[in-house]
């Protein structure tokens, strides 16, 4: 395998190993015992899965225990509706780490009903995120709840443009690799 080895290349080594494995039991045969390219790349992704579960807890939990303590920052000399552009980003952000999880342990699912799905539970998780600040003499806020679910948007958005543009430059790069190994 080349130098260069990244998320895309680990998706794209997935998908044929995969396609190998299956291709193999359909045919009756066992795998070989030396380890693969494929092996390596499998290993990786399954390293990938468990980074990309731990940044969502933390940040989930990280979000969850800054907004229900109570402010120890007085209101005075804040610009009107900054909390709305901290809501955008922090829920811009768990948006875009809970597709990016999902999305690298349901990779065969269909790329719009992984984005509807994370957009729901990160909106219901905001609209419960709200509810429950009261609790800890925070306010609950339409608004807010309405920045957390444009920040979801806006991260589902981003995270599919680069998932979608790094797919396309990898697989062509993976065929070029391909024609060029053929031709040989």
């Amino acid at each position: 395998m080349g130098g260069e080895f990244n998320l895309t290349t680990a998706i794209v080594l997935e998908d044929d190993f995969a396609q190998s494995r299956a291709t193999g039991a359909a045919r009756g045969t066992e795998s070989s015992p030396m380890t693969t390219d494929n092996d390596l790349a499998a290993a990786a992704s399954a390293h990938h899965k468990r980074r990309a579960i731990g940044w969502l807890v933390g940040f989930w939990l990280l979000l969850v225990s800054l907004t229900h303590v109570p402010s120890p920052f007085p209101k005075v000399g804040e610009p009107d509706h900054f909390d709305k552009v901290v809501h955008f980003s922090l829920y811009g952000t768990l948006g875009l780490l809970a597709l990016h999880a999902l999305t690298v342990r349901a990779a065969n699912s269909a790329a719009m009903v992984r984005c509807v799905g994370i957009f729901a539970a990160v909106t219901a998780f905001g609209l419960f995120d709200e509810a429950t600040q009261p609790l800890t003499g925070r306010d609950f806020d339409w608004f807010d709840w309405l920045a957390d679910g444009v920040g979801v948007l806006a991260g589902i958005a981003l995270y599919e443009a680069v998932r979608r543009r790094r797919t396309l430059h990898a697989t062509s790069k993976l065929s070029n690799k391909r024609w060029a190994s053929e031709t040989e």
